[in-house]
């Protein structure tokens, strides 16, 4: 996440068309919101695995998550 918001920047800084700023700017968000929503449901899953596990979970079990 860390190099795409650096190319952002540069991009945003090269860049002169207000248009063009601003389909940047909209992308970088959106890029953003899904990468802390990807991480979230990520969270998720291991909070359930991690409980299934300490309830004995089967390997089948873990995969139904």
């Amino acid at each position: 996440m860390f190099a795409e918001m650096l190319l952002t920047e540069r991009m945003l800084a090269e860049e002169s068309s207000p248009l063009v700023r601003r389909e940047l700017l909209a992308a970088s968000v959106d890029d953003m919101y899904a990468t802390v929503m990807r991480q979230a449901f990520f969270v998720l899953f291991e909070k359930a695995a991690h409980a299934a596990i300490l309830d004995n979970a089967s390997p089948e079990q873990l995969y139904e998550l």
